[in-house]
């Protein structure tokens, strides 16, 4: 079942209680940490995350990576805008609340795979201005977000450490590609690449090299 639609009991008395997360809050966040996102409701944020389900069956719409640095710590993404570096407080604003603490997961690379994460992070750092892939191809030099990190994350032989499957834009629960992604191939004078490899946030959430160390909500 979605997130977005599952009842949480007693979650308006939580949230009388319950301050927004900072990032003063959260403890051990660390460079090359991927940040998993549920959007603001809009269609397409409930497009994406009706055709798959990620970790403990929370749909992600979103994911980006983080970057810490003396100075700031920031996170790399792929939006519409394009791919771009923000604050972690902005792209934090930009997710869906419960309880007035957004619903973000901090995952990480697990032990055997750490030492790519500098890379990761400087790889990611040069997509920065490409613009975004509205039609999920992995045959141009636009980028979608689940795209960038499977791109920036590489082992030694140049090859992504994160797993690809048949991409599927039918909703899970209806077996239909929904009129949201048929408008919106239309738009972009594509066909809708059902089962084409690629990745997505909720599959990306799954993927046996990394684990979950947070959570914002």
């Amino acid at each position: 079942m979605k997130l977005r639609y599952i009842l949480y009991i007693g979650i308006v008395l939580a949230a009388v209680a319950c301050a927004p997360t900072t990032p003063n809050d959260v403890p051990n966040l660390e460079h090359g940490d991927l940040l998993f996102q549920v959007f603001k409701p809009s269609d397409f944020a409930e497009a994406v995350e009706g055709v798959a389900v990620g970790r403990d069956s929370i749909s992600y719409s979103h994911v980006g990576l983080l970057s810490i640095n003396e100075n700031d710590t920031t996170v790399i993404e792929a939006v519409f805008k394009g791919v771009r570096e923000v604050t972690l407080d902005h792209y934090l604003g930009n997710s869906d609340t419960i309880g007035g603490r957004p619903i973000v997961t901090v995952a990480r690379v697990k032990p055997e795979f750490r030492h790519l994460r500098e890379a990761a992070v400087e790889r990611a750092r040069e997509y920065i201005g490409c613009t975004y892939d509205f039609v999920f191809s992995p045959a141009n030099d636009s980028i979608y977000c689940s795209e960038l990190v499977a791109l920036a994350y590489l082992d030694e032989d140049g090859r992504s450490i994160f797993s690809t499957v048949p991409m599927s834009f039918r909703n899970m629960q209806t077996g239909e590609i929904d009129s949201t992604w048929i408008e919106h191939f239309e738009k972009y004078g594509a066909e809708v690449p059902e089962g084409v490899p690629g990745t997505n946030p909720s599959q990306m959430s799954c993927d046996e090299v990394i684990e979950e160390v947070y959570r914002f909500f």
